[in-house]
């Protein structure tokens, strides 16, 4: 079956500072119809920038300066303004973090899910189109008559479940959703989440699942792309990722999630990602990760360990000596030691 969306060697830049800087670098994977993949990382490893380059919603000051975005076998990149207009909604559309920013305050909740429609669709009667608007809000998990309601009278996680009926509402193949339950408390992210992935099964739409959050990824996701600096440095399945992570960084995060059975304290990776203009060719993590030697400083070359999981590290074949030592405090705290010492000399 060919894939929906292919991302070849794709590169995306901010101007910051007087001069361009790398967010993303060399990112390659393949979606396939009804599936859901998972970016993972921490705040600023490139997640929302790739999601956003996919759908050419960059900011002015952000570009695409080298790949490909192919879906369905069309570069997105290479399209013109009004055949992109033609396939954002209709065909890929976007769950956006933090859905108050996003819904305009001055109209009903159902007129604004009815713009989407009227846009691509304008040959339908509007009390048709105003009937799916009701019938969308009832989809995830909202009385219709809310359809009457302006966006503040709802609460945070039924707003977030309207930005999804929204991204919907032309029966998309692909829904990129962008951290949808930032700012939610936890009972209102499992509501928001279960309806996202409840709908999708129903509908059969592929997915791309941006979070920081490994808990969401493991629940929601088939496959996941665990980005850092702005480039995915390890990509599986699920359970791969989960049970046997590979590359330190993944490792890392795995043990910083704290879980109620756990007696061991959480682990904290030291230190903080490299800023766009602190990027060179070798590996970005080894000024963080507890095994880096000097050959890290070269560049690092993409190893499929197994069928489908594949990382960005010199060292793949201890991959499970860095998964025992990676669970151990103590091991990152000598890279915390390391850092303060380095401080402390310059």
């Amino acid at each position: 079956m060919p894939a929906l969306l292919e991302i070849e060697n794709l590169d995306v830049d901010y101007f910051a500072n007087g001069a361009w800087q790398p967010a993303v670098r060399s990112v390659n994977f393949e979606l396939q119809p009804g599936e859901t993949l998972g970016l993972v990382g921490e705040s600023g490893c490139g997640k929302s920038t790739l999601a956003r380059a996919i759908m050419r919603l960059l900011p002015k000051n952000g570009r695409v300066s080298g790949g490909r975005v192919r879906f369905m076998g069309s570069d997105l990149l290479k399209l013109e303004e009004r055949q992109l207009l033609a396939v954002r909604w209709d065909e890929i559309s976007m769950v956006f973090q933090g859905a108050m920013n996003v819904l305009d305050p001055v109209y009903t909740i159902g007129d604004q899910i009815m713009e989407a429609i009227a846009e691509h669709r304008p040959r339908e009667r509007k009390r048709d189109m105003w009937a799916k608007a009701e019938q969308l809000l009832e989809d995830v998990g909202i009385d219709k008559a809310r359809a009457r309601s302006y966006p503040h009278e709802l609460s945070g996680g039924m707003r977030q479940r309207v930005g999804i009926a929204m991204a919907i509402a032309l029966e998309p193949s692909l829904v990129i959703a962008d951290e949808p339950t930032t700012a939610l408390d936890v009972i209102s992210q499992d509501n928001v989440l279960a309806r996202l992935t409840s709908v999708q099964k129903e509908r059969g739409f592929s997915m791309i699942l941006v979070s920081h959050d490994m808990g969401v990824i493991a629940e929601t996701c088939d496959r996941v792309a665990v980005m850092y600096a702005g480039s995915i440095v390890e990509l599986g399945l699920v359970r791969d990722i989960f049970h046997r992570p590979s590359h330190p960084y993944s490792i890392g995060l795995q043990g910083a999630v704290a879980h109620v059975s756990q007696t061991k304290p959480a682990i904290a990776i030291p230190g903080h990602p490299p800023a766009g203009d602190q990027r060179d060719s070798g590996c970005l993590f080894r000024q963080r990760c507890p095994f880096a030697t000097e050959l890290c400083a070269n560049p690092v070359p993409w190893h499929e360990v197994e069928e489908g999981h594949g990382l960005l590290c010199h060292y793949p074949e201890r991959r499970e000596e860095f998964r025992q030592a990676g669970a151990l405090p103590e091991t990152w705290d000598r890279v915390a030691e390391r850092q303060s010492l380095a401080t402390q000399a310059a």
